[in-house]
């Protein structure tokens, strides 16, 4: 007990320190500028509706997205299915709009919104309280009263929904653009409470913070999510080659052949600056660098015996020295910065020529030029990422090796240096084992005010189709974690570009990405999420969450601390009745003596759906991690449709379930980025694959292909036959089945009719072979089988008898005596009514 409450304690603690990260939640709502099966709506009663005798009260924050106002419904009440009481927004009057609350198409207020103290996009607090026993309601704005007659008697059975109702015959579908958040259900004086921070959420619920009571979403739009989800901020095509640098304030800069593009981040425009003559892009690598200091493009070219020099001026639009390079850049993919200590110009590492360089050009303020070598330290590479914090720089990974020759080999090293640029002092931070990395950072790495931990854009470089995926780095640690979901990314080494930005005007980070077309012509995609940057687990909520408000907090802990000495100090005068449980449940337990399957047992190499996701490469080691929530529920929805109907899931089907708020673009970028990924870990991992055919895609098992599932379905179908009931045969099927229940951390509305089938086809299979006479004399397993059935179905009569009845042949009649008894009690909590059997006409009738 002592053990189990310090582990709440530390789990309040850590969710109350991660709700506190970000201040930006609620729900925006999609309105009238949208087409109606597009529009929001948030269902706070879709299972069970609210009931109550004297009193309801219902507050909520609620923030008017924009001006002009549209007509709409706030919220509609039905109350016993015949009544309701609406509040909308009417806009009839463009100089006089209103809030209006009518109860069955009588006004109980108008509330004209120039008369009150209500803010346009700020929060605003409101207040619905209906008082039964005096026949009146109250209604509230920020603190500004409006009182009214309300005589509703006996309709004490309440439906509320936000925005469109689809509830016949109270159909609406006009709301209003409005955000909202907290919203606070208080029934008959606080005998019941629920709040919806609306804030952690599944796809289309979320539940409240007290009770977890399960309130539904159509087409939400989560303000939490700018954390965890890249948006596309713009797409610009370019007839040719362009290379991108970042004033740190807000302009974005992009040079091409004959141009200098600005692109202001914060209002969304490009600017041209039109230069001549044109300079020969195509042969140039990334050798242009934004001086942040004289907010002026540098180009400088290392690899002349004398460096060349050249800088942007905007108001003559041209360049101060020609540039020219007749060959192809000997530096590709290198590092370039200014030196904080000096403002010198730095260039190291790159690739040219079959060679990997560990190379430091340096220029000085006073045109200095000095060459060195970072080797035998750090060996030579290319496709590092490096940052700069205070004087040192850091440099994390690359590609290359030891020697720099390319015929020796190619490494992706997964290690972080620091340069001390006052005296060149090089340390090493760490370095993990390079046989587990396949990814690279994107060239920049963004550090914290702290210089504790850097953030970078990372990828695959073996891959044409890509990702890039948003890391925080631990710099003085090894420890990389992932933020945030992923970009779509075509990586053509030296035709592609990535680029991580953060501007602390907009308090965003963007993600810029270049790439060449077939057309040919260069695409520029520019990506926004809003800081900080949160892991997708972080916005997830979980229906048993018991959430706490921050101000009880305190209070709790001390409570909880209380209880921890009050349990130490009774553990001795624990309740009689409690004990016996705990000795029948001891008892019960050893009489189970499973014959079924053993935990340690080390799995093979396949795929894993009960139980849990799990996947196993064929050297044995453990690939789970590697898969994000959003690829585990996209590979699990192709194995079970596959499985379910053969011909797999469509793309249609696929966007409906996963990515149904995204615009059909979107959604087939995610789609694509992802199943590129899955199809990459299940090539090295397993022989199951996925194909696509006719837009359905579907599983193909191969020949050695392991999966659990499929196996289990194969056993079943085989155990109908009745003429393969054997003992070795129901032993193996029970082994799979014991592993537990299909994808159970998946909660989501389409898992629920896979869940079901499959526990429908189990329960059938092992009702149907309990009478078989190769199995029927064998007590034990037996026994099992009623377990197994009992834990998918734990009120199933036949298995009760069953379990009771091997019970009394094994000898252990008051262990049955005790399960009866608690099954018995079970049945009458849940169906409310007796279980119409007493334990020895249920063991007489089994004779």
């Amino acid at each position: 007990m002592k053990n189990r409450l310090s582990q709440t304690i530390c789990v309040l603690l850590l969710y109350t320190t991660s709700i506190f990260a970000v201040n930006e939640s609620g729900l925006l709502f999609r309105f009238n500028n949208v087409n109606k099966d597009l529009r929001s709506s948030l269902h706070l009663t879709p299972n069970e509706r609210f009931r109550f005798n004297e009193s309801f009260c219902m507050e909520f924050d609620l923030k008017l997205q924009e001006t002009p106002l549209k007509f709409g419904y706030i919220f509609r009440m039905i109350f016993e299915d015949s009544i309701n009481l609406d509040l909308l927004m009417n806009v009839q009057s463009l100089t006089n709009p209103q809030l209006l609350l009518i109860l069955n198409k009588k006004s109980l207020c108008e509330i004209p919104i120039t008369e009150t103290n209500l803010k346009f996009n700020d929060w605003n607090h409101f207040k619905l309280l209906l008082d039964i026993k005096k026949d009146n309601g109250f209604f509230e704005i920020n603190k500004t009263p409006y009182k009214f007659q309300f005589n509703i008697k006996a309709n004490h059975d309440l439906d509320i929904c936000f925005g469109v109702n689809k509830k016949a015959p109270f159909i609406s579908s006009d709301t209003p653009p409005i955000i909202l958040k907290n919203v606070y259900v208080n029934i008959d004086n606080k005998q019941k409470e629920y709040l919806w921070e609306l804030n952690k959420h599944k796809t289309n619920l979320v539940f409240d913070n007290y009770h977890a009571r399960e309130a539904t979403v159509a087409n939400p739009v989560w303000l939490i999510d700018k954390h965890v989800k890249w948006q596309i901020k713009t797409s610009l095509k370019f007839p040719n080659k362009i290379f991108a640098l970042y004033d740190e304030a807000k302009i974005l800069y992009l040079v091409s052949s004959d141009k200098v593009y600005a692109y202001n981040l914060l209002l969304s425009e490009l600017s041209e600056y039109a230069f001549q003559p044109e300079i020969p892009i195509t042969k140039l690598s990334n050798q242009f660098v934004f001086d942040c200091s004289k907010k002026q493009i540098v180009y400088a070219d290392f690899d002349s015996v004398k460096p060349v020099l050249s800088t942007f001026d905007f108001t003559t639009k041209s360049w101060s020295n020609s540039i020219t390079h007749s060959l192809e850049a000997s530096y590709q993919h290198h590092n370039n910065f200014y030196s904080p200590v000096d403002s010198a110009l730095f260039q190291i590492f790159g690739y040219g020529f079959y060679k990997y360089k560990s190379d430091i050009k340096k220029v000085t303020k006073d045109s200095k030029f000095v060459s060195k070598t970072f080797a035998p330290q750090i060996s030579p590479r290319y496709l590092s990422a490096t940052g700069i914090h205070n004087n040192s720089l850091f440099i994390y990974g690359g590609v290359g090796n030891q020697t720099g020759q390319q015929e020796y080999g190619t490494q992706i090293f997964n290690d972080l240096y620091e340069v001390n640029l006052k005296d060149f002092k090089i340390e090493k931070r760490w370095e993990s084992n390079p046989n587990n990395v396949n990814e690279v950072a994107a060239r920049n790495l963004i550090i914290d005010e702290t210089g504790k931990k850097a953030k970078a854009l990372f990828f695959n470089p073996t891959l044409y189709t890509s990702y890039l995926l948003l890391n925080e780095i631990d710099l003085k640690k090894e420890e990389i974690i992932t933020l945030a979901d992923t970009i779509p990314y075509i990586f053509q080494d030296t035709s592609s570009e990535a680029l991580l930005l953060f501007s602390s005007v907009t308090n965003k980070y963007y993600a810029v990405t270049i790439h060449k077309t077939e057309l040919p012509e260069y695409v520029l995609n520019i990506y926004e999420i809003s800081n900080p940057v949160l892991k997708l687990s972080d916005v997830s909520q979980s229906d048993s969450t018991k959430l706490i408000k921050w101000w009880l907090l305190a209070l709790i802990v001390l409570i909880i601390g209380g209880l921890i000495v009050y349990f130490n100090q009774k553990r001795k005068s624990v309740k009689k009745n409690i004990i016996a449980v705990k000795e029948n449940t001891a008892k019960s337990e050893e009489v189970a003596e499973p014959l079924l399957i053993n935990n340690t047992k080390i799995k093979q190499p396949g795929l894993y759906l009960l139980g849990g996701f799990q996947i196993i490469d064929k050297q044995n080691h453990d690939r789970t991690g590697e898969f994000t929530p959003i690829m585990k529920h996209l590979l699990s929805l192709i194995i079970l449709y596959t499985l379910k109907n053969g011909k797999g899931v469509s793309n249609v089907k696929l966007k409906e379930l996963l990515w149904f708020d995204k615009t059909d673009e979107s959604a087939r970028n995610n789609r694509s980025v992802n199943i590129s990924k899955i199809k990459l870990i299940l090539s090295s991992a397993t022989s199951i694959e996925i194909r696509h055919d006719n837009s359905y895609w579907y599983i193909d098992f191969m020949d050695d292909a392991y999966c659990d599932y499929n196996n289990t379905l194969a056993w079943l179908k085989l155990l109908k036959n009745k003429a393969e009931v054997t003992e070795s045969n129901v032993k193996a099927l029970l082994e799979m089945i014991s592993a537990g229940d299909l994808l159970p951390n998946i909660q989501e509305d389409w898992m629920d009719n896979f869940k079901a089938e499959y526990s429908n086809q189990v329960l059938d299979v092992l009702l149907l072979i309990i009478d078989h006479k190769s199995i029927a004399e064998n007590t034990k397993l037996l026994l099992n089988i009623a377990d197994v059935i009992l834990s998918l179905d734990t009120l199933n009569e036949e298995a009760i008898k069953l379990k009771c009845v091997s019970l009394v042949k094994m000898g252990r009649i008051k262990i049955a005596r005790d399960i009866f008894s608690s099954f018995c009690k079970e049945y009458k909590l849940v169906l409310n009514q007796d279980f119409d059997c007493t334990f020895e006409n249920l063991i007489k009738n089994s004779d």
